[in-house]
């Protein structure tokens, strides 16, 4: 297992895990609490090498996915981007990824769940 912090310009953006069946890139993304195939990522990986890839250990990727501190998106700005990755079918659960270990569920802010409240509320009204 190939894990790693994804940096741009000096800012950690993506914890990714390198596939070792086929080669491909996923990112951890905190709102879905899964791993997604993530075409451009993979792409930087393979040939551009524009992004910063420093490898990673199991335990310090299982801390970062535990404080959720790469991958948030933001739901209101990232909606369309949020619903993008839910929609590929090329995913890899926590546990697939790092084996039968258990790593802590992260609960949502209150700030994210009045956000998403917001939405629901404003779909309501608009139906």
């Amino acid at each position: 297992m190939n894990l790693y912090i994804v940096s741009y310009l000096g800012q950690d953006q993506w914890l990714a895990y390198e596939g070792t069946e086929a080669a491909r890139i996923y990112a951890y993304v905190s709102n879905l609490g899964r791993f997604v195939f993530h075409k451009p990522l993979g792409q930087d990986f393979h040939w551009d090498r524009e992004l910063d890839w420093t490898p990673v250990d199991a335990q310090i990727a299982r801390r970062i996915v535990t404080e959720g501190v790469l991958g948030r998106l933001d739901d209101c700005r990232h909606r369309d981007f949020l619903a993008k990755l839910a929609a590929e079918p090329d995913q890899r659960s926590i546990d697939d990824v790092f084996g039968a270990q258990p790593v802590d569920e992260r609960k949502p802010s209150p700030r994210e769940q009045r956000c998403c409240e917001g939405q629901d509320a404003g779909e309501s009204a608009a139906r």
